[in-house]
């Protein structure tokens, strides 16, 4: 596991780059002294060529392909703690499973919110988050998820657009880029235990993300592989 968890490390920053987007995980936590990694990408879909070419010659909609990365810890049964980066920021998570579904009667589901903390290099600020994620189990460790996200942070695609065109924008117009945004999601996870080198994933995940703030509607179709 150790070596698997240097593996992503070194490449985080190379897959990593602009998005806060994306919570890629169920309710329940990943077990006391227990690490998980993952790394992710979301791809834009609109819903008509129309959308998607303004949305590319504007600075307020996502027009390209973004990714993330997380590392996680458990430190009990029911709270992990855990760092992330979006390519242009940096920070920690904490993961608190507050409603446990009961598995011996199959009645009710699992609950929990993640509160995220990025700094921001580019501001110089701190990018505050918030998921909400219910999930259902299905067949042992995997799970259906479904959530809502919201944060205040610069507006995704205005600084992708400023990290590909430095000399035209200037820090301060990425600080008043900053905004609420939100997005409700649905995802499936599943684990499919440890694999014995490095390079394959012992987990598979696919979230379908809706913001809710764009001008143009679109989706965002996130796949992620885990560790």
């Amino acid at each position: 596991m150790g070596k698997k968890i240097l593996f992503l490390l070194s490449i985080m920053l190379l897959l990593t780059t602009a998005c806060y987007f994306g919570t890629f995980q169920g309710a329940r936590t990943i077990g006391k002294n227990k690490i998980n990694a993952k790394t992710y990408a979301m791809f834009p879909v609109y819903f008509s060529a129309e959308d998607k070419q303004k949305a590319e010659a504007s600075y307020q909609d996502i027009s390209g392909v973004i990714a993330a990365a997380f590392v996680q810890y458990g430190v009990s049964n029911r709270f992990d703690i855990g760092i992330q980066t979006t390519g242009y920021s940096a920070g920690f998570h904490c993961k608190w499973w507050a409603i446990m579904r009961n598995d011996k009667k199959h009645r009710g589901l699992d609950f929990a919110p993640i509160a995220w903390f990025n700094y921001n290099f580019l501001s110089k600020q701190i990018d505050p988050k918030l998921s909400l994620v219910t999930s259902l189990p299905v067949y042992r460790t995997s799970c259906a998820y479904i959530g809502y996200e919201m944060m205040y942070a610069p507006n995704a695609a205005f600084t992708m657009r400023a990290l590909q065109n430095l000399q035209d924008f200037s820090w301060n117009k990425i600080v008043a880029f900053r905004q609420f945004q939100d997005a409700i999601y649905l995802g499936f996870e599943a684990r499919m235990g440890q694999s014995k080198t490095a390079f394959l994933p012992a987990q598979a995940t696919v979230e379908l993300s809706y913001p809710l703030q764009n001008k143009y509607p679109m989706m965002l179709l996130g796949i992620s592989f885990g560790y």
